[in-house]
């Protein structure tokens, strides 16, 4: 598995450049198959890829059927899925409204 690494060059003065270099982080990952068997031995080949020599346990790892991703709610039928803002929309309108 590869990774692209993004170099980005800032110019704060006439004089002066920062560099900085930044790697992407990813926090959220969802995978839709077929079947749930799939989605599990996928989950074990990036966790193995992505698993260091000092931790304990691949960071990566299969959770099961998503409710919600990102913000969406999610209800998955065998020939579907429904996704809507429902919950988020009400907490922001609890929190903001």
């Amino acid at each position: 598995m590869s990774f692209g690494v993004l170099v980005r060059h800032v110019r704060v003065a006439p004089c002066v450049c920062l560099s900085s270099v930044m790697q992407p982080i990813v926090d959220n990952f969802a995978v839709a198959c077929p079947n749930e068997d799939i989605a599990k031995r996928l989950y074990d080949q990036i966790g193995k890829s992505l698993h260091l020599p000092s931790e304990n346990s691949p960071p990566f790892k299969h959770i099961g059927l998503l409710k919600d991703f990102n913000g969406l709610d999610m209800v998955q039928y065998s020939d579907a899925i429904k996704l809507s803002c429902e919950k988020h929309i009400n907490r922001v309108l609890t929190t903001h409204g």
